[in-house]
C-alpha cells in the first residue's frame, strides 16, 4: 500500500470517511449518503437488514426455486417409485393367480369334449384374460405448430442428451476453480483481522501504562514542588531581608528564574498537576481498564473458533459444498446420457437441485450480502462510531471522547493554547506545548501551564542545587539559615522532574496521531475497504456463476428425465425408429379366436411393419427403456 503520511480522508456528501486510493476500485467514497449512513446504526438493524433485501433476493429466490424443484423431485421419485412397486405387486399376484388356476385345471383332464384352451383355463380365468388385452390404438395425427416442432427437437435424445453432457462438464469445471479460488481468496483474512486486533489491544496497554505512569508522576511532583517552592520562598525572602547572607546568596543563585518558580504562577501550575493527576487516576485510567480494555478483550476470545474455521472447517464446507457439485454433476451426465436407471437419474437431479439451493443461498445470496455490508462498514465506520458516541455518551465524556475522534480521524489538527497548527506529521520528540495540545484534544485535561512550568523547574533545579552545594555561609550570630533544608528538596525535585518528562514523553508520543494511531487506523481502513471486499468478490464471483450454471443443468436434466420418462418415443434420436402407432399386449386366446397364442407380457405392435412378438418397437434402433418406462408397461 501507499504511505500512510500520504492517506487522508474527506467529506463525501456530507460524510467523512477514508478509502485508500487502492481502494477504489471495489468502494467508491462518492456513493456514500447520509440515508446509508443513518441505516448503518447498531439500533437500526431491521431497517438496515431490509435495505439489504435488493442484494439478498436474487440468491433468496432462486435458491427457493432450486429448493422447489428438489422437493419436487424427490416427490416424483417416491412417486413412481411407489407405482412401479405396485405395478410389481399386481403382477406378481396375477402369476399367483395363473398358477393357481393352471393347477386346478391340471385335474380336469379328462373333459375331452371342451376345447382345448378351456381345459387349462376356467370361465373366471378367461374373462380375467380378456381384461388384460390392451389394445391401444394409433394417435391420430394432429397439426402441430413450429412450437411444438421445436420443442420436440429439443427434448429429442441427442440433442437434449448432449446438452445435458457439456452443461455437466461446464458444471464440474466452475466448481473446481470456485474450489480453489474460494479457499485461494480467504487466505490469512482471518490473521491479518487478529494482527489488527493484537496490534489494537497492544496500543491501548501501553498507553494504559504510560498514563497510569503520568498520573502518578504529577501528583508526587505536585506535593515536592510544593516543598521546593517554600524553599526557594525562603531563599528569595533571605535575599530581601537580611543583608550579609542575603547578598551572598543572591549572588550566587539566578534569582531572577528563581522567581518565576515561586509565587502565585508556581502555584497555579502545582494545582493544575494535582488536578490532572486526579483526572488521569480517577477518570482515564478507569475508563480504560474497565470499557476500553475489557470490550477488546472479549473481542480477542472470538479468536480460538474463528482460527479453527480458517485452518480447519473452511477448508471442510469448500472442499464438501463443491467436491460434491463436481461429483453429482458427473453422475447426473453419465446418467442422463444413456437414461438406463430411471430412479439413479431422478435421484441425482434432486441431488444437484439441493446443492445448487445451498450455492445460491450462500454464494448468490449471502456472499452477495456480506459485500454489501463490508462496503459499508469502509463509508460509514468513522460516522457510525461519531453516532454511537453521541447517542451512548454523555456531558464532558461525550465531548471529550468526540474531539479525541475528530482528531484521530483526520477530520482536525493539533493546535496550541492560541489557535496555531502545531504538527502535521510525525515526531519522536516532545515539548511542553505539544504534550499540553495533545491532552486538550484527546482527554480534555488543561495541563500547559503546568508543563510549562515543569519544564522550567526541570531545567533550573538541577542547576540551583549545584549551586547551593558551592555556597558556604559565614557564622553569623542570631542568624539561622539551613542551606540544607533548601538542597534536600531541590535535589529530590529534579529527580522527579526527569521522571515526570519521561513520562509526559511516552504519552506523547503514544498520543500523537501519526506515530501509532494513524498507521493502525488506516491498516484497518484498507483491511476493510481492500482486503475484505475484494476477498469477497472473489469469493462471489465463481460461487454465483458455478450457481448458475447448477440451475441449468439441474432444469436440463430434470426435462431429460421427465421427457424420458413419460414420452419414451421422444427419446429416439433417428427417423423411423420412434413408436408408430400404440403397443398392444396381447394374451392368450382361445381357439375361437384367429390371434396366436402368446406369452405373457411380450409386446406386439398394432401396426403393419412393426417389429416381431418379443420385440419392443424400435429396439433395433435404441436403447433399451429405463425403469419407470418397464414400469408403466
Amino acid at each position: 500500500m501507499a504511505d500512510y503520511k500520504d492517506v487522508a480522508g474527506g467529506y463525501y456528501n456530507g460524510i467523512w470517511t477514508l478509502v485508500p486510493e487502492e481502494c477504489h476500485a471495489r468502494v467508491d467514497p462518492n456513493t456514500a449518503t447520509q440515508q446509508g449512513s443513518e441505516a448503518f446504526l447498531i439500533d437500526r438493524w431491521r431497517q438496515y437488514v431490509q435495505s439489504l433485501m435488493v442484494d439478498l433476493a436474487p440468491g433468496i429466490v432462486l435458491g427457493s426455486i432450486s429448493a422447489a424443484g428438489f422437493l419436487a423431485f424427490v416427490a416424483w421419485a417416491v412417486v413412481r417409485w411407489r407405482r412401479r412397486h405396485g405395478i410389481r405387486a399386481a403382477r406378481l399376484a396375477k402369476r399367483e393367480a395363473r398358477r393357481a388356476a393352471k393347477a386346478a385345471a391340471a385335474g380336469q383332464a379328462g373333459r375331452a369334449d371342451e376345447p382345448p384352451h378351456q381345459q387349462f383355463l376356467t370361465q373366471k380365468d378367461a374373462k380375467a384374460e380378456d381384461a388384460v388385452k390392451v389394445q391401444v390404438q394409433p394417435p391420430q395425427q394432429q397439426p402441430q405448430h413450429w412450437w411444438h416442432q421445436a420443442w420436440a427437437t429439443l427434448t429429442a435424445g441427442r440433442l437434449l442428451k448432449w446438452a445435458t453432457v457439456l452443461l455437466a462438464l461446464a458444471s464440474m469445471a466452475v466448481a473446481g476453480w470456485g474450489l480453489a479460488e474460494s479457499i485461494y481468496a480467504t487466505n490469512g483474512l482471518v490473521d491479518s483481522f487478529w494482527l489488527l486486533v493484537d496490534r489494537a489491544h497492544q496500543l491501548v496497554v501501553e498507553l494504559e501504562e504510560a498514563m497510569a505512569s503520568l498520573g502518578q508522576s504529577l501528583g508526587e511532583t505536585a506535593g515536592t514542588l510544593g516543598t521546593v517552592q517554600g524553599a526557594l520562598q525562603k531563599i528569595v525572602d533571605t535575599v530581601q531581608r537580611i543583608p550579609v547572607i542575603g547578598g551572598l546568596i543572591g549572588s550566587k543563585l539566578p534569582m531572577d528564574k528563581i522567581q518565576d518558580l515561586v509565587g502565585p504562577k508556581a502555584e497555579s501550575a502545582i494545582a493544575g498537576m494535582e488536578s490532572g493527576a486526579a483526572l488521569i487516576n480517577d477518570t482515564l485510567l478507569p475508563a480504560i481498564n474497565d470499557k476500553v480494555l475489557p470490550a477488546i478483550d472479549n473481542i480477542m476470545q472470538q479468536e480460538g473458533w474463528t482460527t479453527n474455521l480458517q485452518d480447519t472447517w473452511r477448508y471442510v464446507v469448500i472442499a464438501v459444498l463443491f467436491g460434491l457439485l463436481i461429483l453429482v454433476s458427473g453422475a447426473v451426465a453419465v446418467a442422463c446420457y444413456r437414461m438406463r436407471r430411471g430412479v439413479l437419474a431422478t435421484s441425482l437431479v434432486a441431488l444437484l437441485w439441493l446443492l445448487n439451493a445451498v450455492v445460491m443461498f450462500l454464494g448468490l445470496g449471502l456472499l452477495n450480502g456480506a459485500k454489501s455490508v463490508a462496503n459499508d462498514a469502509c463509508l460509514y465506520s468513522e460516522d457510525y462510531v461519531s453516532r454511537l458516541v453521541e447517542q451512548r455518551l454523555e456531558g464532558d465524556t461525550r465531548e471529550m471522547v468526540a474531539n479525541a475522534l475528530d482528531y484521530y480521524f483526520g477530520r482536525v489538527d493539533l493546535v496550541d493554547a492560541s489557535g496555531a497548527p502545531l504538527l502535521t506529521n510525525g515526531t519522536d520528540q516532545c515539548d511542553a506545548a505539544l504534550t499540553a495540545a495533545l491532552l486538550r484534544q484527546v482527554a480534555g485535561i488543561e495541563l500547559h501551564e503546568a508543563l510549562v512550568y515543569a519544564w522550567q523547574a526541570a531545567e533550573l533545579l538541577p542547576s540551583i542545587s549545584g549551586l547551593l552545594g558551592g555556597i558556604n555561609l559565614p557564622t553569623i550570630p542570631l542568624v539561622n539559615f539551613d542551606l540544607d533544608s533548601i538542597k534536600d528538596p531541590v535535589l529530590e525535585a529534579s529527580d522527579q522532574l526527569q521522571g515526570l518528562l519521561a513520562a509526559i514523553c511516552n504519552v506523547t508520543l503514544l498520543l500523537v496521531r501519526e506515530n501509532a494511531a494513524w498507521p493502525l487506523y488506516v491498516d484497518a481502513k484498507t483491511y476493510v475497504c481492500c482486503d475484505l471486499t475484494t476477498a469477497l468478490h472473489n469469493v462471489w464471483v465463481p460461487w454465483t456463476v458455478a450457481g448458475s450454471l447448477a440451475l441449468v443443468l439441474s432444469v436440463f436434466a430434470s426435462v431429460r428425465v421427465v421427457t424420458s420418462t413419460l414420452h419414451p418415443h421422444n427419446q429416439t434420436g433417428r427417423s423411423g425408429g420412434g413408436i408408430e402407432g400404440g403397443i398392444q399386449v396381447a394374451g392368450r386366446t382361445s381357439s375361437r379366436g384367429n390371434q396366436s397364442v402368446k406369452p405373457e407380457g411380450d409386446f406386439v405392435p398394432a401396426v403393419p411393419g412393426a417389429p416381431a412378438a418379443g420385440q419392443l418397437p424400435g429396439s433395433q434402433h435404441h436403447p433399451a427403456l429405463t425403469d419407470f418406462q418397464k414400469a408403466d408397461i
